[in-house]
């Protein structure tokens, strides 16, 4: 299986993009509204470094936009474009800032299955549902969540794009959880064109600028390697993740970790790195 995390040569703007965020950082009306709103699955990678932080799964996320003052953040947006035109992307990328307080975890994957799964997304009835029988039939719901990562990334027909029969694998483990009423219930649960919608929201690839260099030093991103049910840690400044793949950071440090985040839909981090191999993994 391919590493999750890949680093690359990119001439950043730290200074812009530091001080661009920096004044989201300081607005706590804004962190909390963020982190409110933010559907994460954090909580479903329980480990032992859960007990090490004062917060499990805190953080924001600042976004491209500001409403306010009406206007698109000039030099994420710069730093966005630059990277949409070396991709040659699919799709039009994602960005935002994402800022993890001090001595926290952070955790974000499988958000976009907790809110296209079900096919009316704004009736949280049947997601509630899926929540008590999660408890019921394991230590806690991130016991099920955990499982599910692990059947949709070791058991993907392509290791490279689990895409493929992501699917399948979604039913397998509703089966296995007994999280099914009925033989029906799948069909009449699971969201009309779900393959279509998931390879439109869920990010394959996230290209991430820690700003702070000290925090890149001493903060790792730790991947579960799902089949031996353990971590492995890597550290960059600028880094492509493998965002399919379960992670979660615990930072540890007395300061914020603040990124700038670019995300993929519908090209996977194998296709991204095969771009960046092209040119010896520089962004001039």
């Amino acid at each position: 299986m391919r590493d999750p995390v890949f680093t690359i040569d990119w001439d950043v703007d730290f200074d812009g993009l530091r001080n661009e965020v920096s004044e989201y950082v300081k607005d706590d009306d804004i962190k909390l509204m963020t982190k409110e709103r933010a559907l994460s699955m954090g909580a479903a990678l329980p480990t032992e470094d859960n007990s090490t932080v004062k917060d499990v799964n805190s953080y924001s996320a600042v976004s491209p936009y500001d409403a306010e003052k009406q206007m698109w953040l000039p030099v994420l947006k710069k730093h966005k474009e630059q990277l949409q035109d070396f991709l040659q992307v699919p799709m039009e990328m994602g960005s935002s800032y994402t800022i993890q307080n001090p001595h926290s975890s952070f955790a974000l994957h499988t958000d976009i299955m907790a809110s296209i799964f079900f096919k009316d997304r704004n009736d949280m009835t049947e997601w509630n549902k899926f929540l008590e029988r999660g408890r019921q039939k394991g230590n806690d719901l991130g016991e099920s969540w955990l499982d599910l990562q692990i059947m949709i990334n070791r058991d993907a027909a392509d290791q490279d794009d689990i895409s493929k029969n992501i699917v399948d694998n979604l039913y397998r483990w509703c089966v296995k959880w007994d999280l099914l009423e009925d033989e029906d219930h799948f069909e009449r649960l699971i969201s009309d064109d779900f393959w279509n919608k998931w390879m439109d929201e869920a990010p394959r690839a996230s290209i991430n600028i820690v700003l702070d260099e000290q925090n890149a030093i001493d903060t790792a991103v730790s991947f579960l390697n799902v089949d031996s049910n353990s971590f492995s840690d890597w550290k960059y400044r600028c880094g492509v993740l493998n965002v399919d793949r379960p992670h979660v950071v615990f930072n540890k440090t007395d300061s914020h970790r603040i990124m700038a985040r670019f995300t993929t839909y519908r090209m996977t981090h194998k296709e991204v790195y095969d771009r960046f191999e092209q040119a010896n993994f520089k962004l001039n």
